[in-house]
């Protein structure tokens, strides 16, 4: 280690020397120079000999040692010894032997072994390198250059100058010399934990960095001048770092704050940009980078002087404990109200559901001191509090029948009782005597709590933690937040009974009835002295026992509040019913009251009233007591005659209707005149009738034209026939007169209204169906119901009579060679030159007369029907064509039906035609052509277009037609390719035997790649008449590849080239068109499809990874790899592809990597098979248990089976076995006491319980171990040293080192006290005691046999230290002397390591809560506001519900439940007591009896006392609380560890 060795004749050796000699003991001598300022203290010496590699220390060493005279100058810089030919050591002498030895100085440290940077001192590069040195610094004052006395332990903040001085120690070594020697390079260091070591070049000066600021009248903060480390601008505050300002608690700061230092206390209106520290504040926007617990508060609260419109007030809380605590306060007003307390609602991060509580403070005033950090539970969570305010008697009201109304919608009444408050009597019904009572409201509140949180919502206001966590709350006592309702934004306590106030009045007289008149507005008139009724605000108020009997014919033009009765009058206002209505007439329905509405339309006068709609309508209301109804109503028209009304009836709950003919012979037929004398009947409820008028038809409503058809204006109205008499001659005729003159034509008429299909019901009403008997008398048998002679036409019915006379003039026929030209306007109606004779337009119809030609100009559209008695040339003709002339020339959207040869052209529902579009049930839109007329100027034009949004390229159109019934294809018609418009001409005229051609012009789309499917099991075209001939694959990757008639096995993307053909039966077009019904598709020879290939990228397999073949099949391929069974039934599977099995387990027969035409790589595979690995091909990872052979190469993975010598290994982990063949360098690694590497373990049971395995290269290693049950695990031990540390890490990686010669991995549990007699341990201190417990580990001192009452977590210990040390017993320090400490000792016992701590846990685990971590109710002292604390929070409830869910999460078996209800507690604590048999049989009643563990369960835990005695029942559904579930569990833990 940079010494310089020598013998006795100055012979230097640079490197170390080897002595042997038997006859003499030659000497040597060594020298070492310690770095500057530094001394050598002592010596290192290490000593290999054959019983073992010892230190110094040893017995048997020191002998060596002494035998050697070893010693050393007096500054330690020199050291001599001698090589003795033997030694004596037990009587015995022995020769000289090899005893290998390590010389290493021990160097003091000097305080230039330290650095001083940034106000702070690190260990040097020398010492860093060392393990487990801890550096405790200490500062002094510095006043005038001189360094002060007193040592101060934690860093100064106050302004000054100061010098740091550093106690060096090393962990766990105490005092002991020896320990404290930490090897830092190549020399050791000798701590001296009581030298202080300090420098003056170690000072360093704290400038003041505290800044304290207050805000203005406005909320802005004040920057005194010259303030360094903080600036305000802009409504910006910004702390420069290492600054900390402090605002007052309460000062409300509005301005936004950039942080960049610290910032302790305040209320911040702003946004915060923290990039530094907050220590302390309250914020209505959550600070970024800052743990905090937000509390809000409803209803309007003000909280902390704030007030948020919106009605709820929130603020984020911080405080870490290192500043100032934040002081919220929270109030509430409502004058109208007494004050309860809160509701508070709290959710946290450790649980996702919401759970609830009360606080019943008695005022609405919460004050509260944080007065310790937050606690991480509270980190995020979320409460919200609402006032709750007590219920009183104004919520309540109890009208004269005894109903209680309550104004809070989730209370009911459950019971009344009145008391006469003069005479005490008692009653349970509404009394019914007069006086004053107090009615005893007995309340309960239906809000369901437990559905509102899935977790207990239960928070007993007793609920405060206790040493046993939390104080129970007894099974008698009822939560009170069951007792609480909400309504709006406020809860109610709601009080077990209220009492109100309720008088009783004398009853008014049973004949109480005040008749009533209106004036000229319609408004009632109150007799003087009237008593019951009154008028004000445009509303009559009808008092309880009171009756308002308006005249018959008073229309009361006011609301009416009716809490009495109401009889006769016609109300056009509101009726608002509480009473009885016994008769009248309403425009609005009156409520709680049977009625039956009356409507009259057509603009009919109905009781005087005529709704500007034109339909006017009445609720008539009538009781047996009520007064007789007169409904009137009037109906005018002047230019028609009356014959009465039809009344149609609706029928309340169905859909059905009835009709009649209601016609008053002793009045006009418009007239109604109805008395209602009788009641309503019950068929007439919530009926409603309307009346329609009915007019005589006239002959104005018939014309004939000259063709002697008859039009008739009303439509449901028909002309049977028609006879003609000669007004002169008096002569008859049957069909129109050809001679001129004047006739009178008699029409017989038909009504084809079907009024037999508008009602489900027999439409005949008789008259007597009406309040009245009067209206229409009943009909003979032989008499024809009149209503199926009423035709309807607008919002008017006819009567239709059986016939009617129009007078008719035949005028001189126009002469043969009459032609009229015309045009149409805009709307397509054809336009009459003025003069013009021999044609008429009227009624969207244009009549050609006789002896007329009407000719149209090409391209003109004719929008109307045609009545041709003459001639028609030129058009197209939307309407219909009827009559007796001829059609020179046309097209028609009809067919005209002409004698004519008629051709039709059509198009599919994607094209229009003549820019028509009017498809037919076919399909097909149609234009009828006729074309009597030669030369090109008569020539018919169709223009096609296409319309269709169909995604496919359009392609052409393609002519079809037919004749006789056969349907032929023509061809694309070479003109149109490409174009999606056509102009077909047709000339004429057309030939008889064209007549009845009919052609269709079809669109052709272009097929594509979408029309195709190509699967690995399926190819196919979607279109019928594309057949696909033959696929061709190419990979679309590789622009060179070869096409391929094979579907790809391989995945990837590829394309099909699919040809096709298109056979030329009938059904297809010669030019490569397949037609489907309608549509037609143009085949291309070939097509592009992509495909993508996706295959299974490993072989099937089963449960247990077991590769299977399918059934009828012997062989299955994949992405890269074939599976195939041979006639043996052996499964063999090919890999070829390079993969990432991703731990997939392949168990088959043989498995083949690679091949001579593939360089394959596989990893993460599992697998039993043996392996071939062909040459070029590599084995990644993965675990292999079967043999592997080949010429490839294997670069890492885990080997049991053989690898034969042919295989190159680089890389891997190998069982003794696989590695026997192995052409490589190994490394050897042994895992001891039964752990595992990689899986593999020593299961044979020999010493040390050790697995060696041998490692190429330098791969991970996965070590794992299972303690035995009752351990814990502790780390791992590499060598000499723990490497890694706890409980998780019993299944660890590791990565070999190439410079590890043989590394050994020992797994390390904790000492337990059973252990002690076994390693020879003894205990000291002289008693067990308790013991602080911190990261798992008992220390410090004993703190007595009695639990600290110090909120913490502690356990019973107990201290160790050394047994004698013998030769036969285990030594526990390598450096050990008599004051050696025994903490930080590993013991070796069958190849498992012993962590001994310095004190040893030999009880549980026991924690101490602060007894102020919960809340419930009760005065703080502070105005009355309830206060309590839970980790530095002031949460109230919130903090409560928080704290037990993490207790209970934490002390419950790891994934039970929080039970809620009795059975749920007993069966987890029967279950956790290990099942034990109870000792009596009884059986619960209310437990069902083959439910046999859980009458255990529960019979168990009451004899134990752990639930309560409840009698022959158990009460299994009971709700339990919390703080039940937590005293019922430590009681249990009590019994069954009965030491704590």
């Amino acid at each position: 280690m940079g010494g310089i060795f020598t013998d006795t004749q100055n012979t230097t050796y640079n490197d170390a020397i080897y002595v042997v000699n038997q006859n003499s003991a030659p000497a040597a001598k060594l020298k070492f120079t310690p770095p500057d300022g530094h001394s050598i203290v002592a010596w290192r010496i290490d000593m290999g000999t054959a019983w073992g590699y010892n230190d110094a220390i040893n017995s048997k060493v020191q002998m060596l040692l002494k035998a050697a005279n070893l010693k050393c100058s007096a500054d330690n810089t020199e050291l001599t010894f001698t090589c003795p030919g033997s030694i004596t050591y037990g009587g015995e002498t022995y020769p000289a032997f090899v005893a290998d030895a390590s010389l290493t100085p021990v160097l003091n440290i000097t305080a230039a072994d330290l650095l001083f940077e940034k106000g702070t001192i690190v260990l040097g590069n020398e010492l860093s390198s060392g393990s487990g040195i801890t550096a405790t610094l200490v500062y002094y004052s510095v006043t005038d250059g001189v360094k002060g006395s007193e040592a101060m332990t934690t860093r100064p903040t106050k302004p000054g100058q100061y010098q740091i001085a550093v106690k060096l120690s090393v962990q766990n070594a105490g005092d002991n010399k020896y320990l404290n020697r930490v090897k830092c390079g190549n020399v050791y260091y000798q701590v001296d934990p009581s030298q202080e070591l300090t420098s003056e070049k170690w000072r360093y000066r704290v400038v003041s960095s505290s800044v304290n600021l207050t805000v203005d009248e406005n909320g802005e903060p004040v920057v005194p001048s010259g303030t360094a480390g903080v600036s305000y601008a802009d409504g910006v505050l910004t702390i420069y770092p290492r600054f900390v300002v402090h605002f007052g608690v309460n000062d409300i700061v509005k301005c936004d704050i950039v942080n960049e230092g610290k910032l302790d206390g305040g209320i911040f209106t702003g946004t915060v940009t923290n990039k530094g520290v907050i220590e302390s504040g309250m914020f209505v926007n959550k600070p970024e980078n800052a743990n905090s617990v937000k509390f809000s508060f409803t209803s309007g609260t003000t909280f902390c002087g704030l007030k948020d419109p919106s009605g709820t007030t929130s603020l984020y809380i911080v405080c870490t404990g290192k500043g100032s605590y934040p002081q919220p306060a929270a109030s509430y007003s409502n004058p109208s109200r007494t004050a309860w307390g809160w509701l508070v609602a709290a959710t946290s991060p450790s649980f996702k559901e919401t759970t609830y509580g009360s606080m019943m403070t008695n005022n609405w005033t919460l004050v509260s001191s944080i007065s310790t950090a937050l606690s991480e539970q509270l980190y995020d969570a979320v409460a919200v509090y609402t006032p709750v305010a007590y219920m009183d008697s104004s919520d309540l009201s109890i009208d004269s029948t005894g109903t209680v109304d309550i104004s809070i919608p989730e209370v009911e009444a459950t019971g009344v009782t009145y008391t006469n408050t003069a005479t005490k009597e008692t009653f349970t019904s509404y009394p019914t005597v007069a006086g004053d009572y107090v009615a005893h409201v007995s309340l309960k509140c239906i809000r369901n709590w437990d559905s509102l949180a899935n977790k207990d919502p239960i928070i007993p206001a007793s609920a405060l933690l206790a040493d046993d966590g939390v104080a129970a709350l007894s099974e008698e006592q009822e939560n009170l937040i069951y007792r609480i309702a909400l309504k709006g934004d406020l809860y109610y306590f709601v009080p077990e009974t209220l009492d109100v106030e309720v008088t009783v009045k004398q009853s008014a007289p049973a004949s109480s009835v005040v008749t009533l008149i209106v004036d000229e507005n319609g408004a009632p008139v109150i007799p003087e002295n009237a008593k019951g009724v009154r008028y004000e605000n445009n509303t009559l108020t009808i008092d309880e026992h009171t009756t308002a009997q308006f005249a018959q014919g008073s229309t009361v033009k006011c609301d009416i509040v009716n809490n009495g009765t109401l009889d006769g009058g016609l109300f056009t206002g509101t009726v608002t019913n509480h009473g009885v209505i016994e008769s009248g007439l309403f425009v609005n329905k009156p409520e709680n009251a049977a009625s039956a509405k009356f409507s009259f339309t057509s603009g009919a006068t109905f009781c005087g009233l005529k709704d500007s709609s034109g339909i006017t309508s009445l609720y008539v209301v009538r009781t047996e007591n009520g007064q007789n109804l007169h409904l009137t109503a009037s109906y005018s028209n002047p230019n028609r005659d009356p014959f009465g009304w039809v009344q149609a009836i609706d029928i309340p709950n169905t859909t059905e209707s009835a009709y009649l003919l209601y016609k008053n012979p002793n009045l006009n037929p418009w007239t109604v005149d109805i008395w209602g004398d009788s009641a309503l009947p019950e068929k007439g409820k919530d009926t409603t009738t309307t009346f329609t008028p009915v007019a005589c038809m006239k002959s104005s409503d018939l014309s004939i034209d000259p063709t002697g058809k008859v039009d008739i204006s009303i439509p449901e109205v028909e002309a049977t026939g028609v006879t003609y008499t000669n007004t002169a001659t008096k002569e008859t005729f049957t069909s129109y007169p050809t001679v001129a003159g004047d006739y009178v034509a008699h029409v017989s008429l038909k009504c084809i209204r079907n009024w037999d299909s508008l009602a489900n019901k027999d439409p005949i009403i008789p008259a007597s169906a009406l309040l009245a008997d009067d209206g229409v008398a009943a009909l003979s048998e032989e008499q024809e119901n009149l209503i199926y002679r009423i035709a309807l036409k607008g919002d008017l019915y006819y009567f239709v009579p059986e016939t009617l006379d129009v007078e008719v003039t035949v005028k001189q026929s126009a002469p043969a060679s009459s032609v009229v030209t015309l045009i149409v306007d805009e709307n397509g109606a054809p336009v009459i030159p003025e003069n013009a004779k021999g044609v008429r337009y009227e009624n969207n119809t244009l009549t050609i007369d006789e002896h007329t030609t009407a000719q149209f100009a090409q391209g003109s559209t004719v929008k109307c029907d045609i009545v041709n008695n003459g001639t028609l040339d030129g058009g197209l003709f939307t309407g219909t064509v009827t009559g007796s002339g001829s059609i020179a020339r046309g097209l028609f959207l009809h067919d005209p039906k002409a004698a004519s040869p008629t051709m039709m052209l059509s198009v599919p529902e994607n094209a229009s035609l003549n820019g028509i579009t009017a498809p037919d049930a076919t399909g097909l839109t149609t234009l009828y052509a006729i074309n009597t007329l030669d030369g090109e100027d008569n020539t018919l034009l169709f223009i096609g277009d296409y319309i269709g949004t169909d995604p496919h390229d359009f392609y052409g159109w393609d002519l079809v037609y037919s004749f006789g019934g056969e349907e032929k294809n023509s061809d694309v018609e070479k003109n149109y390719i490409g174009k999606t418009h056509f102009e077909q001409p047709m000339y004429g005229p057309i030939p008889n035997g064209q007549n009845g051609v009919k052609c269709i012009f079809l669109p052709v789309l272009e097929m594509n790649a979408s029309d195709l499917t190509i699967t690995a099991d399926k190819t196919e075209s979607k279109i019928t008449g594309a057949v696909i001939d033959s696929v061709q694959y190419v990979d679309a990757s590789d622009p060179n590849a070869a096409p391929s008639t094979v579907y790809p096995t391989k995945a990837g993307k590829y394309k099909a080239i699919v040809t096709l053909t298109c056979p030329g039966d009938s059904t297809y077009s010669k030019a490569r068109v397949a037609r489907i019904g309608n549509l037609c598709y143009h085949v291309p020879e070939t097509l592009e499809v992509e495909v993508t290939v996706e295959l299974p990228t490993v072989p099937p397999t089963d449960s247990e990874g077991n590769v299977t073949i399918p059934e009828g099949t012997d062989e299955v391929k994949g992405d890269g790899w074939t599976a195939k069974k041979d006639d043996e039934g052996k499964t063999t599977v090919e890999i070829t592809d390079s993969k990432n099995l991703n731990n997939t387990t392949l168990n088959c027969d043989q498995i083949t990597i690679g091949s001579a035409e593939t360089s394959t790589t596989v990893s993460n595979i599992t697998t039993n098979a043996d392996v071939t690995v062909a040459s070029g091909s590599a084995i990644e990872g993965g675990t292999f248990s079967g043999n592997v052979s080949g010429t490839g190469t294997i670069e890492g993975g885990t080997f049991t089976g053989t690898v034969d010598s042919s295989v190159t290994v680089t890389g891997g982990v190998f069982t003794e076995k696989a590695a026997e063949n192995l052409n490589a360098q190994t490394t050897p690694v042994t895992v001891t006491g039964g752990a595992s590497i990689n899986n593999i373990k020593n299961e044979s049971g020999s010493e040390d319980n050790k697995i060696t395995v041998q490692v190429v290269g330098e791969p991970q290693l996965s070590l794992a171990y299972t303690p035995d049950e009752g351990r814990t695990f502790y780390g791992w031990q590499k060598d000499a040293d723990i490497i890694v540390k706890g409980e998780k890490t019993k299944n660890t990686n590791v990565t070999v080192d190439s410079n590890d010669s043989e590394p050994v991995y020992t797994p390390v549990v904790k000492l337990i006290k059973d252990d002690l007699v076994d390693f020879n341990l003894t205990e000291v201190a002289g008693t067990e005691g308790y013991y602080q417990v911190v990261d798992g580990e008992l220390t410090g001192d004993c703190l007595g046999n009695e639990l600290p009452t110090e909120p913490g977590t502690y356990a019973l210990g107990v201290k160790l230290a050394n047994a004698e040390s013998t030769e036969n017993t285990i030594a526990l320090a390598l450096y050990a002397d008599e004051t050696a400490s025994v903490g930080n000792i590993v013991l070796m016992k069958d190849g498992v390591g012993y962590y001994v701590p310095e004190v040893l846990a030999i009880g549980n685990t026991e924690t101490v809560y602060d007894p102020d971590a919960a809340t419930g109710s009760g005065d703080s002292g502070a105005g009355g506001a309830a206060v309590a604390v839970i980790g530095g929070a002031a949460i109230g409830g919130a903090a409560y519900l928080i704290g037990t869910q993490v207790y209970l999460t934490s002390v419950l078996p790891e994934g039970a439940s929080i039970p809620t209800n009795r059975q749920q507690l007993a069966d987890l604590l029967w279950t956790a007591a290990g099942k034990p048999q109870p000792a009596s049989t009884a059986l619960f009643t209310d437990i069902s009896a083959e439910a046999a563990d859980s009458q255990k369960a529960a019979r168990w835990c009451v004899e134990q006392g752990l639930l309560k005695d409840t009698g022959s029942t158990f009460k299994p559904d009971k709700h339990t609380f919390r703080p039940q579930v937590i005293k019922a569990w430590n009681d249990l833990q009590a019994k069954l560890n009965p030491q704590k």
